[in-house]
């Protein structure tokens, strides 16, 4: 399931190391990083298929409408989906039985494409899900909702690097780029609960929680603050739940 993604970040180390920029990459980080994706997405194929979906499948018999995937809902359904992951991301840093999943994804002091395969499968515990059943009741199918969710995070995964600079303004003003989740993913303070959004940036900015990345004047320092990084799977993954 993950070799497409393992090849490319393999290019992408590949390709930095050939830029003399090789000192962000080490095989035991990659190990970790995948093998923590690994864990949360079969874990969470598990729950999904056992619990969420036929909760999402109950819940949708009490729906307000029936609202069909066509060519000209596409994209307003889609534009929606981003909207609920948007609240389900701000609260996954405001609140602490949401962060205490999340805090794992931002526990690397670095940034390459294996960063986005740093997941924690208590996810599925903490209950993400929960942000995306509005949708579900005013009438889009469960099944849709999270071909769009899973259409998201795939997206995020090539954002999850420094190989790229920056786009055009018009680009990094409408979408998440690598330098809009660049600055997510800072530890400094101007860049602490910013830009949330997945694959569109236009939420932070009507909420007020985008940032700018400003690579000359304030390099973005990875990691979380108050968390050590570092490649033990149970105590990342258990950790701050633990704390908690």
């Amino acid at each position: 399931m993950g070799g497409p993604f393992l090849l490319l970040f393999l290019a992408e180390w590949f390709y930095q190391s050939k830029r003399g920029q090789g000192d962000n990459f080490t095989l035991r980080r990659a190990v970790t990083n995948f093998s923590l994706g690994g864990s949360y997405l079969g874990f969470e194929l598990i729950v999904q298929a056992l619990v969420v979906i036929p909760i999402c499948l109950w819940l949708y018999q009490y729906r307000l409408f029936t609202i069909e995937v066509t060519w000209l809902t596409f994209i307003p359904i889609f534009i929606a989906v981003e909207f609920c992951y948007y609240w389900f991301h701000r609260a996954s840093h405001r609140v602490n039985w949401f962060w205490s999943a999340h805090v794992l994804h931002h526990s690397d002091d670095r940034m390459n494409l294996s960063t986005a395969m740093r997941q924690s499968l208590l996810y599925s515990v903490t209950g993400w899900w929960v942000f995306f059943l509005p949708l579900m009741l005013l009438g889009v199918h469960p099944v849709w909702v999270f071909f769009f969710y899973a259409l998201d995070l795939i997206y995020q995964f090539f954002i999850h690097t420094e190989t790229v600079g920056k786009f055009p303004k018009w680009v990094e003003y409408i979408f998440d780029t690598p330098s809009n989740h660049r600055a997510h993913h800072g530890a400094n303070g101007e860049y602490i609960d910013k830009n949330y959004g997945g694959v569109i940036i236009i939420f932070d900015r009507m909420f007020g929680t985008y940032v700018e990345e400003d690579r000359i004047n304030n390099p973005v320092k990875y990691g979380a603050v108050g968390e050590p990084s570092h490649d033990n799977i149970f105590h990342l993954i258990f950790d701050v739940f633990i704390r908690m």
